[in-house]
C-alpha cells in the first residue's frame, strides 16, 4: 500500500488516509463545498433550537436546585415526615397519661313511676301512711379526678419508649433525605458522563464519515482497495454503537432525574453541569480512621438504630413494672337528685389499688417478649456499626482507586496519542497499513473515553463517600 491510512479520534484529532495531496485531488471541489454547507446548516439549526428553547421558557436546573425540589416533592419522604409527626403525637399521648385525669359523668333515668314505701299496720285501714323513696325521674352527676401514683414508674417508661421512637423517626427522615440527595447527585453525574461519552463518539463518527469518503476516492484513484474501505466502515459502525449506548445511558439518567423531580418526560428542562461535584471529587480522600469517626458521629441510620434500641429497652422495663399493683389517688364530687336515701351533694378523696394476681402469665410473657425485642435491637445497633465501617472502608478504597485511575488514564492517553502520531507518520511513509492506523485510532478513542469515565467515577465515588460519612 502506497498511501497512509487514518481514522478520527475523540477530541477533534483528524486522521489523514491519503498521501500528501492525494485526498485533495480525489475530492471534488463541489463535494467540499457541499460538506461545508451542511456544517453551516447544522450550526444554524443549533442556534434556532437554542432560541426556540429560550422563547419556550426552558428551565435550567442546577444540582442544588434539583436536590431541593426532590426533597420537597418526594412522596416517600413526605410519608416518612407524616410518620414522624405521628410518632411525636404518640409521645405526647404517653406523657399525658402521667398527668391527672378528670372525667365528668351525668346519668339521667326516667322510671314508670315514683317508688313509694308504705308503712302498713295489720288490721289497719287500707290507706296506710307512705313516702316517696325514689321520684319519677332521677339524675346523678359526678366529677371525678384520678392521679396515677405507683403506675407513674411504668408510664414514665412508656413515655421514654415513645419519645425514643419519635427521635428514631426523625433520624429515618434525615437518612431518607441524604439518600435522595445522593440519588439526584449521582443522576446528574451519570447524565453528564453519558453526554461526554456521546460527544466523544460523535466526534469520532463525523471524522470517520469523512475518512470513508476519502477512502472511496482513493479506491477510485487506485491507491487503496475495497478492503480498506470496509475496515474504515467497520470502525465507523463500532463508533456508532458506542454513541448509541451513550445515548441510551443519557436518556435513562434524564428519565430518572425527571421522575425524582416529579416532572413529565417531555418537560422543557435542561440540567446544568454539576461542576461543584466534579471539583469536590478531585479533593484527596480522607484517612480511613477519620472517615469512620465522621460516619459514627453523623450517620442518621446509627442514630435511628440506637433510638430504637433505647425504646425497646424502655418498653421492656414498662412491661416489668406492669407486674406491680396499680395504686391511684382519686377525688370526686357527686350530686344526686330524685332519690331520698342518697345524699344530695357530697365529695370524697381516696386511694384505689388493683392488682391482677392471676392472668395466666400474660403480663410476664409480655415482659419476656419485650426483653427479647430489646436484646435484638441492641444487636442490630452493633450490626449497623459493622456495616457502616465496611461501607466507609469500601467507599474510601473506591475514591482512591478512581483517583489512581485518572492518573493511569492520563498516561494511557499520552501513550495512545504518541502511538497514533508515530503510526500516522509510518503510514504516510508507506511503512504502515490501514489496519495499524485504525488500531491506533481505536486505542486513542478508548483512552479518551476511559479518561472521561474515570473523572466521573471519581466524582461519583466522592458523592458516595460523603453519603457513607453521613454528609
Amino acid at each position: 500500500m502506497r498511501g497512509g491510512a487514518a481514522c478520527p479520534v475523540a477530541g477533534g484529532v483528524a486522521l489523514g488516509l491519503s498521501e500528501p495531496g492525494v485526498g485533495a485531488r480525489a475530492l471534488a471541489p463541489a463535494q467540499r463545498v457541499k460538506r461545508q454547507g451542511r456544517r453551516e446548516m447544522r450550526a444554524q439549526w443549533a442556534v434556532v433550537a437554542s432560541l426556540v428553547a429560550s422563547v419556550a421558557g426552558a428551565e435550567t436546573l442546577t444540582v442544588e436546585d434539583a436536590v431541593k425540589r426532590a426533597l420537597e416533592l418526594s412522596p416517600s419522604l413526605r410519608a416518612l415526615k407524616e410518620r414522624q409527626e405521628a410518632a411525636g403525637d404518640q409521645s405526647r399521648s404517653a406523657r399525658g397519661q402521667m398527668l391527672p385525669s378528670v372525667s365528668v359523668q351525668d346519668e339521667y333515668q326516667h322510671y314508670k313511676g315514683p317508688f313509694r314505701i308504705a308503712f302498713g299496720i295489720p288490721g289497719a285501714p287500707a290507706a296506710s301512711p307512705s313516702f316517696v323513696a325514689r321520684e319519677h325521674n332521677t339524675n346523678a352527676f359526678v366529677v371525678a379526678g384520678r392521679q396515677p401514683v405507683l403506675g407513674l414508674f411504668r408510664l414514665a417508661q412508656d413515655y421514654r419508649a415513645a419519645d425514643r421512637l419519635e427521635h428514631a423517626a426523625g433520624a429515618q427522615v434525615l437518612a431518607a433525605e441524604r439518600a435522595l440527595t445522593e440519588q439526584v447527585q449521582t443522576g446528574f453525574l451519570h447524565l453528564f458522563e453519558a453526554r461526554a461519552s456521546r460527544q466523544v463518539a460523535q466526534t469520532s463518527q463525523r471524522q470517520l464519515e469523512e475518512q470513508v469518503v476519502v477512502a472511496k476516492a482513493r479506491v477510485a484513484a487506485g491507491t487503496l482497495t475495497s478492503a480498506d474501505v470496509l475496515r474504515v466502515e467497520v470502525a465507523k459502525a463500532n463508533v456508532e454503537q458506542q454513541e448509541l449506548q451513550a445515548r441510551v445511558q443519557e436518556s435513562s439518567a434524564r428519565t430518572l432525574l425527571l421522575t425524582l423531580l416529579d416532572l413529565p418526560q417531555d418537560a422543557a428542562v435542561e440540567f446544568a453541569e454539576p461542576t461543584s461535584l466534579e471539583a469536590a471529587g478531585a479533593a484527596p480522600a480522607p484517612a480511613l480512621a477519620e472517615a469512620s469517626d465522621r460516619a459514627f458521629a453523623r450517620r442518621a441510620e446509627l442514630v435511628q438504630a440506637a433510638m430504637q434500641a433505647e425504646s425497646a429497652e424502655a418498653q421492656s422495663r414498662s412491661r416489668l413494672l406492669a407486674l406491680l399493683p396499680e395504686i391511684d389517688g382519686e377525688a370526686a364530687y357527686v350530686s344526686v337528685n330524685g332519690q331520698v336515701f342518697a345524699e344530695k351533694e357530697t365529695y370524697y378523696i381516696g386511694v384505689k389499688a388493683s392488682w391482677p394476681v392471676w392472668t395466666w402469665g400474660a403480663q410476664y410473657f409480655a415482659h419476656r417478649a419485650a426483653a427479647h425485642q430489646a436484646t435484638a435491637a441492641r444487636l442490630l445497633v452493633d450490626d449497623s456499626h459493622r456495616q457502616v465501617r465496611v461501607e466507609v472502608a469500601g467507599r474510601v478504597d473506591q475514591l482512591e482507586a478512581a483517583t489512581a485511575a485518572i492518573t493511569v488514564a492520563k498516561k494511557a492517553l499520552e501513550s495512545a496519542e504518541e502511538a497514533f502520531r508515530v503510526t500516522t507518520e509510518l503510514v504516510k511513509a508507506g511503512a504502515g497499513t490501514t489496519t495499524d492506523l485504525l488500531d491506533a485510532q481505536s486505542a486513542l478513542t478508548q483512552a479518551k473515553l476511559n479518561l472521561v469515565r474515570s473523572r466521573y467515577q471519581q466524582a461519583l465515588a466522592r458523592v458516595q463517600l460523603e453519603r457513607a460519612m453521613g454528609g
